[in-house]
């Protein structure tokens, strides 16, 4: 496949000079020898032989004209309505790991089963396997996530007092928000004229917050001694396996890495100046050993003393502006969980500054109509990727969960940091999930067609945001995580630090520059400039749904719950301390409260936690699984099927190949409708689903999305 197909690599297209370019194409054949080269010195050749040779070269000439002809007319509907193709198969397989305990779902094999072993056979809960797994990703898929990014995690954990007056549990569900936030020098005109400067370099990099969440995480809710959870990252940091995924990476963006030593002396060979390949061992030493220290002394390490040094040095060096204090002053958030219902189901997703309240009015929209509706699983848009029989209506499915996607989109360029907003502008966002503006805005959805942009009220600029990972975990007594989190761009900032092997994030990018219009005439959002500790937007909406008997309800509606923090955007601020310095015995210690009994007759049915990955796309992703999992398929088919993908910006409405047989009338529907479709490559992964689920009798399930060729484990 070239290097340019891939919408990754488009991302990169300004940071690649021609010579990296080149570097990252694959596939390259050389020619051979020709072997049917003629001997002069043969006698001449009889009619017959003459005939039989010419006929051996028509042959192929006219194969290729065959070829040419089949090939205009497969592209003819793309001629006329846009680029579509035909639709392609899954490079990978998909599992659905079934247990009785425990489930963890990531975007590598060897992740999923390292958090599964933190609860088997450790003994730990969903916290401590989500804590182990979210570090071993950072070691392994470096190129999305690690202890130099950051992003949000939803836990549903027992609440405080662990039993009400009839022994019978209640819970929590609590956001902890580690997003990167600006360092003290940053301003809205910081990146004027100099966009590059936000993707790649030390300007680009936000403070961490990645080890200060999981401080909190382990804190509030975690049984086993802190280092053992560092462990298992930091023994593959000593030496791993190169993976399909990293290999593919390291082709298409790794170009900037063979100038630049820290990056070479992990990823390059020292003999033959190529990159690694698939099976071949890389050793992260400097970051092993910065784990071990993480591990000894706590996420403290990183923010104070001389890995922090380092990384100020290096971000510094690189054209940043990053101070010691802006590490030492950096404190991951906890609050509520904004909550929605939808279909008799209870939703908890994450605030602002995230699309979780863009999901809650996606999904609010979506259930006002008849093939959305609860129990009505005849035409639901999980019907796109099976037989036009399955649903008579599925284009007319696609097309209205399309427009609600839009208007979901439109409300999105409304949301900012909290702490950021004035009370007005929160009042806004914290509208966005509530029954009238969903309403107001399902009304104005028609069937016949779509748009022009200013149609969805958007009031600002769509900000792309990329990258990210994600991972769920669900252990036996039905605590729930769910965890984002990223570097942003693939490799981030490309600094990596020199003294720890830190790879550092470029979530600066994901701010708005003041400037001219779009061509649409939307101007950028200033609700997301950069300012000194600011978060940015962020298109993460990890949830965790809530399952009952008495699931089908058609007076619920999505987005009955109020937004927080509050609408003046007050905050509540954890830490494993009040300052948040690491405190020995107590991160050493077990959780010496008594485990709650399973009481079966107060859990839900069903309990799910879903995350996504792919910048822009993830909030559509996960309600797409969600509507899919409604309709009856299990978890792993819920996540495989093709999605489809409008974000107003561009106005192209994208359909995924090879989840599925998509039927051609279901183009041709959308392209009546005055929708531009073009088919999409569902192997470039452009966004992954990962999701574990348990039921009342105790089974749990886990699917990591083929896409990018996760695997899930359970027990």
């Amino acid at each position: 496949m070239p290097a340019s197909s891939d919408p990754d690599a488009l991302e990169r297209d300004t940071l690649l000079s021609a010579d990296e370019q080149r570097q990252a194409a694959v596939g390259t054949s050389q020619p051979n020898g020709n072997d049917n080269e003629v001997d002069s010195d043969r006698p001449a050749r009889s009619k017959a032989q003459i005939a039989k040779v010419a006929a051996l070269h028509l042959l192929p000439l006219l194969g290729v004209l065959a070829f040419f002809l089949l090939f205009f007319l497969l592209a003819l509907p793309r001629i006329l309505h846009g680029n579509r193709s035909a639709p392609s198969f899954r490079s990978y397989p998909a599992f659905l790991a079934k247990g009785n305990s425990g489930a963890v779902a990531t975007e590598n094999g060897v992740c999923s089963q390292v958090g599964v072993d933190i609860m088997q056979k450790k003994g730990g809960n969903a916290v401590d396997a989500a804590i182990a797994a979210t570090l071993c990703i950072g070691t392994l898929n470096m190129f999305s996530a690690g202890i130099g990014g950051g992003g949000w995690a939803i836990v549903r954990a027992p609440s405080a007092d662990r039993y009400s007056a009839t022994r019978n549990t209640s819970w929590d569900h609590t956001v902890v928000d580690f997003r990167e936030v600006a360092p003290g020098s940053a301003n809205k005109t910081m990146f004027y004229g100099r966009p590059r400067a936000a993707m790649a370099g030390g300007l680009a990099v936000g403070v961490p917050g990645e080890l200060r969440g999981l401080e909190v995480m382990h804190s509030k809710w975690g049984t086993l001694p802190w280092a053992e959870l560092v462990e298992p990252a930091a023994k593959l940091a000593d030496g791993t396996k190169v993976s399909r995924e990293l290999e593919r990476r390291l082709m298409l963006f790794g170009g900037f890495m063979h100038a630049d030593k820290p990056w070479k002396d992990v990823f390059i060979h020292k003999k033959t100046g190529e990159f690694v390949k698939e099976g071949d061992t890389i050793r992260r030493t400097k970051y092993a050993a910065t784990l071990r220290t993480v591990a000894k002394e706590g996420p403290r390490a990183l923010y104070v003393g001389p890995i922090a040094q380092a990384l100020v040095r290096v971000i510094n060096k690189t054209g940043g502006n990053m101070s010691l204090t802006d590490l030492a002053v950096y404190k991951a958030n906890t609050y509520p969980a904004i909550q929605g219902t939808w279909a008799g189901k209870k939703i908890y997703t994450t605030g602002a500054p995230t699309s979780g309240p863009a999901l809650l009015s996606l999904l609010g929209m979506l259930e006002g109509f008849e093939q959305f509706a609860p129990g009505n699983k005849s035409d639901r848009l999980s019907t796109l990727g099976g037989a036009a029989t399955e649903g008579i209506n599925s284009p007319l499915a696609a097309h209205r969960f399309v427009e609600a996607l839009k208007f979901a989109f439109g409300q999105r360029t409304l949301i900012g940091d909290p702490m950021y907003l004035s009370a007005k502008e929160n009042a806004a966002v914290a509208e966005i999930p509530t029954r009238k503006r969903i309403n107001e805005l399902r009304k104005n959805i028609t069937d016949d067609r779509t748009h022009p942009l200013d149609y969805y009220h958007p009031k600002f600029d769509i900000t792309h945001d990329h990258g990210t990972m994600s991972l769920s975990v669900v252990d036996k007594d039905g605590m729930a995580v769910s965890v984002t989190s990223t570097v942003n761009l693939i490799f981030g900032s490309r600094v990596m630090c020199p003294e720890t092997g830190i790879i550092l994030n470029d979530e600066m990018d994901d701010s708005s520059t003041p400037g001219v219009p779009n061509g649409f005439g939307l101007a950028p959002s200033p609700y997301n400039y950069p300012e000194p500790g600011k978060r940015p937007l962020s298109s993460m909406a990890p949830a965790i749904i809530e399952y009952f008997e008495k699931k089908h309800h058609n007076q619920s509606r999505a987005g009955e719950g109020k937004l927080n923090p509050s609408a003046e955007g007050q905050h509540v601020f954890a830490g494993a301390e009040q300052d948040g310095d690491f405190n020995e015995s107590q991160m050493k210690k077990k959780n010496k409260q008594p485990q709650h009994p399973d009481v079966d007759n107060e859990l839900p049915s069903s309990i799910v936690a879903l995350g996504g990955s792919g910048g822009s796309r993830i909030f559509g992703a996960v309600a797409q699984v969600l509507l899919h999992l409604d309709s009856g398929l299990d978890l792993s088919s819920a996540i495989e099927r093709s999605r489809i993908h409008h974000q107003l910006l561009p106005v192209t409405l994208d359909i995924e190949t090879g989840g599925g047989r998509f039927e051609a009338e279901l183009a041709e529907a959308l392209a009546s409708r005055g929708h531009l479709v073009n088919w999409l490559e569902v192997n470039l992964a452009t966004s992954e689903v990962q999701g574990v689920q348990r039921n009342s009798d105790g089974q749990v399930w886990g699917a990591s999305d083929s896409r990018k060729q996760g695997i899930a484990a359970a027990y």
